[in-house]
Parts: structure tokens; C-alpha cells; sequence
């Protein structure tokens, strides 16, 4: 009968990552990370002060053996959700998330609404000809003239 592994032995130990290894998965990171002084810029990219602190911390944590996901949660503890490409979602980043469904949504509903409602403009063209003295051929030309095209 073999039993459930114990939670109170040690878990392997974490293997140690080349120059290489720390170099690449901090590129990976700084990608997806905002410089907070330059406008759209990564912080890879970026040579401005607080971008290279950035860097040296993300090698540094990675190096000590920190995953990826815990490099985001220390940068987003320490400087907001804004420092990510791609903030969680949440109820204060909600409407980022959701605004341009709710914009598509509002266009395609007001586009159904105007074509199923019938064109108001020969109401109008009757109650404009109502009061003028005009000859009947008159009337009917610009009655004609005043017609919407035929709906769809």
C-alpha cells in the first residue's frame, strides 16, 4: 500500500540557472512590463533610471529562483497594476476590459434599430407642403423630390 507523499519532507531543491537561463526568462518579463517614465515604452527598451532599477531587480529575483508569475505579482505589489502590459482583471480594471464590448454592442444595437425603423422624413415633407399655395403639378414635384428612398 504506498502512502500519500508526507508535506513535511523537503521539496527537491531548486536547481540553479545559468547566465543564459536568467537572461532570457528576465527579457521575457521586462517585455511585459511598462516603464513607468516613458510613454509606451517596455522597460527592456527603456534607459531611463527607474527602467534599469527594474531590470537588475527582475534579474536579481529571477536569479534567486523566483518564477515569472512571482516577478509580476512583486512588481505589481510594488508599483500598481499599471507597470503590466496586461492588468489582471478585476473590478478596477473591469471597464478596460469590458468598454469595447460594450461599445460594439451599443453600435450593432443602435445599426438594427435604424434599419428596422421606417425612414420619418415623409411625415415631414407632407406637414412642410401643407401650408403653401401650390399648384397640384407643383405639389406633386416636390412631393416627389422630398420622397426617402425606398427602405430596405
Amino acid at each position: 500500500m504506498a502512502s500519500a507523499p508526507s508535506e513535511a519532507l523537503p521539496s527537491s531543491p531548486t536547481r540553479v540557472l545559468s547566465k543564459e537561463e536568467v537572461e532570457l526568462r528576465a527579457k521575457n518579463v521586462m517585455r511585459n512590463v511598462r516603464c513607468l517614465t516613458c510613454p509606451n515604452q517596455n522597460i527592456e527598451d527603456a534607459q531611463t533610471n527607474i527602467a534599469i532599477l527594474m531590470r537588475k531587480m527582475i534579474r536579481d529575483e529571477i536569479a534567486g529562483g523566483k518564477q515569472e508569475k512571482e516577478v509580476y505579482k512583486t512588481l505589481q505589489d510594488k508599483y500598481g497594476d499599471h507597470v503590466l502590459y496586461s492588468p489582471p482583471f478585476d473590478a478596477q480594471t473591469a471597464v478596460l476590459y469590458l468598454l469595447p464590448v460594450i461599445m460594439l454592442g451599443g453600435a450593432a444595437g443602435l445599426t438594427l434599430m435604424s434599419r428596422r425603423r421606417p425612414p420619418k422624413s415623409a411625415d415631414l415633407s407632407e406637414a412642410m407642403l401643407r401650408g403653401l399655395p401650390l399648384k397640384p403639378e407643383e405639389y406633386a414635384t416636390l412631393k416627389h423630390l422630398l420622397r426617402p428612398p425606398p427602405h430596405r
